[in-house]
């Protein structure tokens, strides 16, 4: 909602200062019954400069499985394999599952 009445406020053309953001920004969370923060934030520049790129990390991590994964399934999709190759030497699942 602060996204669109700030656009519409650039649409219209109308000059408005960083000050004035901020002041607009913190009457707008305060109108929909959300926390200010007091003050600029406890965390140091490069503590949170260090906790997003781990962040974006693990991120990055999850995306190349998911990935990875959805290309091997893909490519097993059309492979013509019957309903019980999977349960035939050496791809028996059940086997496979109590070996662990």
């Amino acid at each position: 909602m602060f996204l669109d009445f700030a656009e519409d406020q650039a649409r219209r053309r109308k000059q408005i200062f960083l000050r004035d953001w901020d002041t607009r920004l913190d009457d707008f969370l305060r109108f929909n019954e959300r926390a200010v923060l007091p003050n600029a934030g406890a965390m140091k520049r490069e503590e949170a400069d260090r906790r997003a790129r781990e962040e974006y990390a693990r991120f990055e991590e999850r995306r190349w499985i998911i990935k990875i994964s959805s290309a091997n399934y893909g490519c097993l999709q059309g492979l013509p394999f019957s309903s019980n190759a999977w349960n035939s030497p050496p791809f028996n699942i059940t086997t496979a599952r109590t070996k662990r």
